[in-house]
């Protein structure tokens, strides 16, 4: 109930240009990996191959709400998929390779459980909702849902499509430092958060984070974001505010943030993974 079911259905309005394609929870391997289509191959003499979701998502979106339900056999599709890029099927008498570059958008409700951690760790932007307690924003998440196509909101979505466009032409300008790269690292080191996927994860980010302000340097300010959205949600303990590996500018913001931490704790170790 805290909107995570309409940020994933707005992300559509904010990229018309990516095809977004949903993953039921109920979805079985067939429908992800795709199969032998028996009429079209009666009709033809010739075994016809059906592409499933994960073919059909190539170079979009795979949308799926609700990750921690996902079956165990998905998620390992998935997890393969995100890896390599491609996916190689032998099912039906058929031996094929499909490609399956696409980003995975999807949403999880850690009351009810968490996601399977190795899937996590291949996911790079990790947002935690905030809940919302004043009347004023109460009033204001229901005016919108009341009146989506507003003349209001419509500006608005506008303003932040022309803004991903620039940032888009931007973003292969973007440097980041060296000293930006090791703050990264340290900052990880000391959030104790496992694998090298994470890292990386964190440098594109506060390079999109410096494009989308329209700037081609990272600065501290990218780093924080970079940190919120990645190293956070990964981190396994609290680091003491004397620790040198953390950034200054960054203490105040791990102060406000210990309840997430306390969070990401409970989630099994992942182990060391490559990048």
């Amino acid at each position: 109930g805290n909107g995570k079911s309409a940020l994933l259905t707005g992300f559509a309005a904010l990229v018309p240009d990516l095809a977004i394609f949903d993953l039921p929870v109920s979805g079985d391997q067939e429908a992800l990996l795709g199969g032998l289509d028996v009429e079209a191959t009666i009709k033809s003499g010739r075994r016809v191959f059906r592409e499933g979701l994960l073919a059909r998502a190539h170079g979009g979106v795979l949308r799926a709400e609700a990750c921690h339900l996902l079956p165990e056999h998905t998620v390992n599709v998935l997890m393969s998929a995100l890896d390599e890029s491609r996916v190689r099927i032998e099912r039906d008498g058929v031996s094929r390779q499909i490609d399956t570059h696409f980003r995975l958008l999807t949403s999880f409700d850690p009351q009810e459980g968490m996601p399977r951690a190795h899937l996590l760790d291949r996911i790079g932007l990790i947002v935690s909702l905030p809940k919302l307690s004043s009347e004023l924003e109460r009033k204001e998440v229901l005016h919108r849902h009341l009146h989506p196509s507003d003349d209001e909101w419509t500006e608005e979505l506008d303003l932040m499509r022309s803004l991903i466009d620039s940032a888009r032409e931007i973003l292969p300008d973007v440097s980041i430092s060296q000293k930006m790269i090791r703050k990264i690292i340290d900052t990880a080191l000391a959030l104790g958060v496992e694998g090298h996927r994470a890292d990386r994860f964190a440098q594109l980010t506060a390079c999109a984070s410096a494009a989308l302000a329209l700037r081609t340097e990272v600065i501290d300010d990218d780093l924080e974001i970079a940190v919120r959205l990645v190293l956070l949600p990964r981190a396994t303990r609290v680091p003491a505010n004397s620790d040198k590996n953390v950034p200054a500018m960054m203490i105040p913001q791990l102060e406000m943030i210990v309840p997430v931490l306390s969070m990401a704790t409970r989630i099994p170790s992942m182990g060391p993974c490559s990048s």
